[in-house]
């Protein structure tokens, strides 16, 4: 006689519904595979919202209680429990202005570190037109496009994060609802994005954040960022050529040796951040996929 599973919300063996809630039990490889990329994409938001323009004032509560529900999940990865532990602790200790003022000093005007993948590129690059090409090409490819209301380059950190968040979140629902053809496509295209951008500078992003002294819950992020995407690449077998940091980004010429260190970076933060005419820094990166899909 085979005995019937009588647990509540599953019939032979397997979950009735996709598990939305990262937090839900499920049972069967395939669900685990499931849950496991969508606790993933959640980390990878998690990592986005980190490096999207903070509020002047007031705390950032839908990170917050993403990180609490993303700790409490027994499908998060094991090597991905001890950053988002660390991410939540120093991003629940940080003051909401000083996250502002640091925000600012790092990121705008023209910046101390930039968050945008362009800068790093080898010397030899004049423009970073090939790059957002490339990027924007994915993005419609995927129905993924820019927030309008708070205009932000293809190639800053945080939509880029975001972007890889949703490429993980379609492939988990193509491998629930048996949809390979998608599968493959999705995988391919995380692989090749991994290789040829997302995987290549945030090694030197992190290092050029430290040379600057950040502060914890920034350094924390891009660290976390950096071996988040490292451990993607070894699990989707991508080897990308990683960019070294040199000192200085692309957009900027070597100090003249006679120069005043003092008038190599002058720091211009802007009035309004959400202004897009400031061309050296970066307003918000929310990015928005048609109908808020990305969200698990």
């Amino acid at each position: 006689m085979t005995k019937k599973n009588t647990r509540a919300g599953v019939r032979g063996g397997r979950a009735e519904s996709p598990p939305g809630d990262l937090g839900e039990p499920v049972l069967g490889r395939a669900e685990r595979s499931v849950a496991a990329l969508l606790a993933r994409a959640r980390f990878a938001q998690c990592l986005a919202q980190c490096f999207q323009p903070p509020p002047e004032a007031g705390p950032r509560t839908e990170l917050m209680g993403a990180l609490k529900c993303l700790g409490r999940s027994p499908a998060l990865p094991r090597t991905l429990k001890g950053p988002t532990t660390r991410l939540r602790k120093v991003w629940s200790g940080a003051e909401a202005h000083a996250l502002y003022t640091e925000y600012s000093r790092l990121f705008f005007g023209v910046p101390l570190c930039s968050p945008h993948e362009a800068a790093f590129q080898p010397r030899e690059a004049v423009s970073p037109a090939p790059i957002l090409a490339d990027l924007q090409g994915f993005f419609r490819a995927f129905g993924f496009e820019l927030s309008q209301r708070r205009r932000t380059r293809a190639d800053h950190i945080s939509v880029e994060l975001e972007f890889y968040a949703a490429l993980l979140l379609k492939l988990a629902h193509a491998r629930f609802h048996g949809l390979r053809e998608e599968g493959r496509t999705t995988s391919r295209a995380a692989r090749t994005f991994l290789q040829d951008h997302l995987g290549r500078w945030l090694g030197a992003f992190a290092e050029a954040l430290a040379a600057q002294e950040a502060s914890e819950p920034f350094r924390a992020a891009a660290e976390a960022a950096r071996d988040f995407v490292a451990g993607e690449a070894r699990r989707l077998r991508v080897r990308p050529v990683i960019v070294a940091w040199e000192g200085r980004f692309a957009s900027q010429s070597p100090p003249h040796p006679l120069a005043c260190p003092a008038t190599q970076s002058p720091l211009s933060v802007p009035n309004d951040p959400a202004n897009p005419s400031d061309l050296g820094g970066s307003s918000s990166s929310v990015a928005e996929q048609g109908g808020r899909g990305c969200e698990a």
